[in-house]
């Protein structure tokens, strides 16, 4: 809508100008031979129109001008505003630590991890040793302390950053769940548990990730079906496995 009206304010400002110009071509171009009184009178209030309907023509041309540049100054505050990823917002995240956003004591095992490889890395890991015991398993994206702390947006659900994003698949879960619990391989598991892990890798959008109601103990998040595993007592044995 306000586009329409700053176009329409254009557009009319425009069209003033042009019936000024038709006015003084067809009206006041040809001059009177003589001319009494009556017409002199005549005339000047006929360039009184005329430079009216100029005068109209340019202030409108100049509100919408004005209307144009106070819109695209409000959108670009707008769009700063809304980057979730901007360079304030970077550098924001890497002065925080991870350790002062979560509500528990981490596991020194893990903090240490954490600045050991402050780039990531990788990890072999294989989840399923009793079915294939030569198989090494799937590469688990190690997040490093940055990256845990990026915002991540989930559309039509809510942003969180990527420690803390079980609670936006949680959340659609909940959706789409009969009860508020999930299966796994040591029976149901309540989603209220699920949603307060702290998630510290990934792989093919699954998430691993540490129960802190479970002495921190490690399981994998399987975002196909929201089903989670149990796969170590703590990280410290997960990393040693």
């Amino acid at each position: 809508m306000k586009k329409l009206s700053t176009a329409l304010i254009f557009i009319t400002g425009l069209g003033f100008i042009v019936l000024s110009v038709l006015y003084d071509v067809i009206v006041l171009n040809i001059p009177p031979q003589d001319p009494p009184p009556e017409l002199i009178a005549q005339r000047i209030q006929q360039y009184f129109i005329k430079d009216i309907i100029s005068y109209t023509g340019w202030c409108l041309l100049a509100l919408g001008l004005i209307l144009l540049v106070v819109k695209r100054s409000r959108n670009s505050g707008k769009l700063q505003s809304s980057m979730p990823l901007s360079e304030s917002t970077s550098k924001k995240n890497q002065s925080m630590k991870i350790s002062s956003l979560f509500p528990q004591h981490l596991p020194a095992e893990y903090l240490d991890f954490l600045k050991e490889n402050p780039q990531g890395t990788e990890i072999a890991f294989n989840e399923y040793p009793e079915e294939a015991s030569d198989d090494e398993g799937r590469y688990w994206n190690m997040m490093s302390e940055s990256e845990l702390l990026e915002p991540r947006e989930m559309h039509g659900v809510g942003q969180a950053m990527n420690f803390d994003c079980l609670k936006l698949y949680v959340k659609a879960q909940r959706e789409f769940a009969y009860d508020d619990f999930t299966t796994s391989n040591v029976g149901d598991i309540p989603l209220s548990r699920i949603e307060k892990g702290l998630v510290i890798g990934d792989e093919n959008g699954d998430y691993l990730y540490l129960d802190s109601s479970d002495n921190f103990s490690v399981w994998i998040y399987y975002h196909d079906g929201g089903d989670v595993l149990r796969v170590a007592d703590s990280f410290g044995e997960f990393m040693n496995s």
